[in-house]
């Protein structure tokens, strides 16, 4: 019975060992695997790091080759650049066909107008003066010798221009019976009150002589007569003809 028992004791340690070293072999099993799950997990991340790295390389590499592929000029199928000529060719040939523009006309450029002279009489006004006188006259029925026409007027010894140029006039004027002082002007501008531009005394010289001074009063035309026959005074009054008054008007408005 005490064999028995020993050989019972023994069969339950060789048992307890058997199943110690086979927990142990497992667990080595498992460790053994699970490293090498491990290492084949790392390897895999490894790999998979490696080949993103290279594509990464890759790409960027290619991009310059992108960049300056764009700034190359690109190649032209040939059939697209016969078509380009031919385009090209048709484009000149209408270009050469259109006649040659027009030469730009230069603007015309105004003529400046001559500004107006602020003297009231001139040479030309004198000569318009004449030219009307002679067209009145005829009219008339009369025959006038003037200073318009470079003569000189003779009124009983009032000689024109020269007794008004040499003040041999001077207080001895009237008009209307009123005192006046004539002064004589080549241009209507000598400041004075009665400025006598010109003068024409009526032909033939009779006992009733007519002499008319075209003068400017203050700047405005007026006609006076005078049909002094003796004295000293010349006594002058305003025309009452009005188409003399009005023609001399238009000359000096003009």
């Amino acid at each position: 019975m005490r064999k028995f028992k020993g050989a019972l004791t023994s069969l339950m340690l060789l048992g307890a060992l058997t199943t110690a070293v086979g927990c142990s072999s497992k667990s080595s099993a498992e460790s053994k695997s699970s490293s090498q799950s491990s290492s084949s997990t790392k390897k895999s991340v490894k790999k998979t790091s490696s080949k993103k790295k290279k594509a990464a390389a890759k790409k960027s590499s290619e991009v310059p080759k992108e960049a300056s592929a764009s700034s190359e000029p690109s190649q032209v199928n040939p059939s697209e650049a016969q078509t380009t000529q031919a385009q090209s060719a048709a484009v000149t040939q209408v270009a050469t066909s259109q006649p040659a523009s027009q030469p730009v006309r230069a603007t015309p450029v105004e003529k400046a107008q001559p500004q107006k002279s602020s003297a009231l009489w001139s040479d030309e006004k004198n000569q318009r003066l004449s030219a009307f006188m002679k067209k009145w006259q005829a009219e008339m029925g009369q025959t006038y010798v003037a200073t318009y026409d470079g003569q000189e007027v003779n009124h009983y010894g009032f000689i024109f221009p020269a007794d008004i140029n040499n003040q041999n006039l001077r207080e001895r004027v009237t008009l209307n019976g009123q005192p006046i002082n004539l002064t004589w002007s080549n241009n209507g501008n000598n400041g004075s009150e009665y400025q006598v531009v010109a003068a024409a005394i009526r032909q033939p010289v009779s006992m009733h002589m007519i002499t008319y001074l075209f003068t400017l009063h203050n700047g405005k035309p007026a006609v006076y007569y005078t049909p002094t026959t003796n004295g000293g005074i010349l006594r002058l009054f305003d025309t009452e003809n009005a188409v003399l008054q009005n023609g001399f008007a238009n000359i000096i408005n003009s």
